[in-house]
This record gives C-alpha cells, structure tokens and sequence, in this order.
C-alpha cells in the first residue's frame, strides 16, 4: 500500500494506479486517489476544535 500510495519508492519492478505510473507519476497518483497529508487531513477542527490552528 506505502508504495502504491507514493509513500515509499519501489526498489524493483513497476506499478500504477488509475493509469499513472507510481515511479514517474507520484503527484497524479496521490491526486488521483485523493491522498493528503497527516496536517492537512488532521487538522482542530475535524476534532471539533478552532477551525484554524
């Protein structure tokens, strides 16, 4: 999963996902599959804080 989500590099052989390639296309992918950071999907207010930190 680290390596389909871009998260870790790939030591051998190929991957895609929704058609980009995990290597060479790392921003699509995470764009494709709506992948956010830790500070940005956890932020005060999704914990029902301040809506800015």
């Amino acid at each position: 999963m680290r390596i389909l989500s871009t998260l870790l590099k790939a030591d051998a052989g190929t991957a895609g996902v929704n058609g980009f390639d995990v290597a060479t296309q790392a921003t699509d992918v995470r764009e494709s599959i709506s992948l956010t950071g830790q500070f940005a999907a956890a932020t005060r207010s999704s914990a029902g804080g301040r809506t800015s930190l």
